[in-house]
């Protein structure tokens, strides 16, 4: 056992706990990363119950276990009467119950069902209708009767895709309205297909972050540049056709600042394409689709041979998407690309429409042996 390799993104409280982290035992919030084993697993201790863990969950994923397994109640039902008709299984009957307590959304173009769950869409619909059916209808439950639901659900439920307006930013607190800076309760009525894992705090102030972007840029105008990034991936619009690239020999703080970054917008909303892959590889676009950001670290100095697809997803136009064995389907990109080099990649295109999108920031300073600080992300 030791201590190198503990995960540097975690969030702590106040208190020195990892934010957002249970333990499997009690269910507490108490967990300090305690070191990692020989095979690389990260363990916890929680100081609640004195057990050591490594299996954790999110309290995200845990509130999302309990919505898909609320009707536990409905296993020991011998006939589920309420859902047939003489006899005969009626699914608007069971479907309209769902619906009357969850709210669900079905996207025209690629048939994916969302349900709102924490204060955001998340792509679950399927599952907890799923699971569900099979709890309410007990032994009467077969795997047509939850199709017919499912499909009675996705026809009731089908609407075209669309983003609210970028002023409004979903967080951990409510939704902030930039125009007004006033925090509001979550809505279905409002489609976020993501949230940022932050609270909102006007007097909050950030002294440790900025001591870390002085010591690894080399001008204030770089600290603000960063700044500006920072707020530029909270917006859902690409309205300025930039991506940022930051340039330096290794251990001076490149991938540090990005992984700052990523924890802050959350993992679950970051994708990590490299612009190589952005380019050669047909499904790497949809991986991009309802992120704030596409981050990548290091990337290799392998030459962009074309840059049609960084220049549209930089550009505001409509980017054509799929996933294996799916759908197709059109969407507006607006997860910022962020990379980070000791190098910048050669690419053959010259043009003023490619160089004329990149923010190139460097981080001269190295630090090494004595002046590295493991701990930097976790302050």
């Amino acid at each position: 056992m030791n201590n190198k390799g503990l995960n540097a993104e975690h969030e702590f409280n106040d208190l020195g706990f990892v934010k957002r982290l249970l333990c499997p035992y009690c269910g507490s919030e108490n967990l300090r990363p305690s070191h990692v084993d020989d095979v690389g697993n990260e363990w916890f201790k929680c100081e609640k119950c004195g057990n050591y863990c490594t299996r954790t969950k999110t309290k995200e994923r845990r509130e999302l276990e309990n919505v898909l397994a609320k009707p536990a109640e409905y296993e020991a039902v011998e006939f589920p009467e309420k859902y047939f008709d003489d006899g005969k299984f009626v699914p608007k009957l069971l479907a309209e119950e769902l619906m009357g307590e969850h709210h669900f959304i079905t996207m025209k173009d690629t048939d994916v069902v969302y349900v709102f769950n924490d204060g955001f869409y998340q792509p679950y619909g399927e599952i907890l209708i799923k699971q569900q059916c099979k709890a309410r209808l007990g032994k009467e439950y077969r795997k047509n009767r939850a199709e017919e639901v499912m499909d009675y659900i996705k026809v009731s439920t089908y609407t075209n895709r669309r983003e609210e307006p970028p002023n409004l930013i979903p967080l951990a607190n409510g939704v902030l309205d930039l125009k007004t800076i006033e925090l509001k309760p979550y809505s279905p009525d409002l489609m976020f297909f993501n949230k940022i894992p932050v609270k909102y705090d006007p007097n909050a102030d950030c002294p440790n972050i900025k001591q870390f972007l002085s010591q690894v840029t080399a001008t204030k105008e770089d600290i603000d540049i960063l700044f500006e990034v920072i707020g530029f991936c909270l917006y859902r619009e690409y309205f300025i056709a930039k991506a940022l690239m930051i340039v330096g020999d290794g251990s001076n703080g490149k991938s540090t600042f990005l992984n700052l970054l990523k924890a802050f917008l959350g993992k679950e909303n970051v994708s990590g394409r490299s612009l190589q892959e952005l380019e050669e590889n047909r499904f790497a676009k949809a991986d991009l689709h309802h992120k704030l950001a596409n981050i990548y670290a290091d990337l290799p100095d392998k030459a962009l041979w074309r840059t049609g697809t960084f220049k549209m997803l930089t550009g505001r136009d409509l980017i054509i998407a799929e996933r294996k064995f799916q759908h197709s389907f059109t969407f507006e990109n607006y997860a910022k690309l962020l990379f980070s080099a000791n190098k910048v990649p050669e690419a053959y295109d010259d043009s003023d429409a490619f160089f004329r999108r990149w923010l190139i920031i460097v981080f001269p300073n190295q630090f090494i042996n004595e002046k590295a600080d493991p701990y930097i992300l976790q302050k």
